[in-house]
């Protein structure tokens, strides 16, 4: 057998190591995961539909919004009884932080038009988006897909749920918010640093700059 026969596993090797050198894949979560900007997010805020799946859709994304970019999975595990203020604790950086990633956000008044419609009985507080979807990855492939259609609908690029977390920390920092606030609100700041160890988190500080991002949109009268 000629010597030639055993560098073929080594040829294979480099055309398996070296075949998607030159190939350039889309960024795809930096497509739909964009910042939506001040003009279309009023557009979410002021739409109308009579399709239960898109409105359950743009309400919740809207209300993470309104909560200072919050997730899904934490809004699908929150239960019943949220008064003003909801706490809770990241799931996505809970397990990573000392703090287990304690977020306190007041529930502003303008997210009560929403609420009337995500709201409902038993033990979890969006009943309604437990009765759309069985588990909350099929909440979120739902969400995304309907939000994608009224995006579709009204000649806009599609987004997903995350965009509204990107959308509120663009408009926090347009609204003079400073970074490390920003942080703060999106619960980003993975390690603690020494003066955290000792100076008590003032959540007034994190509603105030919530406030202020509100307050640069239109609402719907509560």
């Amino acid at each position: 057998m000629s010597k030639g026969w055993y560098y073929l596993p080594l040829l294979f090797l480099y055309l398996l190591h070296n075949c998607f050198r030159y190939v350039k894949v889309r960024n795809l979560k930096a497509i739909h995961n964009k910042n939506l900007g001040a003009e279309t997010m009023q557009r979410i805020i002021d739409a109308t539909t009579e399709d239960f799946r898109i409105r359950t859709a743009l309400d919740m994304f809207v209300l993470s919004f309104l909560l200072m970019g919050a997730n899904l999975a934490d809004l699908w595990d929150a239960k019943a009884g949220v008064g003003e203020i909801w706490t809770y604790n990241r799931r996505k950086t809970a397990a990573r932080r000392d703090d287990k990633a304690e977020m306190r956000v007041k529930v502003p008044e303008e997210a009560s038009s929403y609420l009337s419609r995500l709201v409902g009985g038993g033990r979890w507080w969006l009943g309604t988006l437990h009765g759309y979807a069985a588990d909350k990855d099929q909440a979120a492939w739902r969400v995304n897909k309907y939000l994608r259609r009224w995006a579709e609908s009204e000649g806009l690029p599609g987004f997903t749920f995350y965009a509204a977390r990107k959308t509120w920390a663009s408009l926090a920092r347009r609204a003079g918010v400073e970074k490390a606030t920003i942080d703060e609100c999106l619960c980003h700041v993975g390690e603690l640093r020494m003066a955290d160890i000792y100076i008590e988190k003032d959540w007034s500080l994190l509603d105030a700059a919530n406030r202020k991002v509100i307050d640069s949109l239109r609402w719907p009268e509560h």
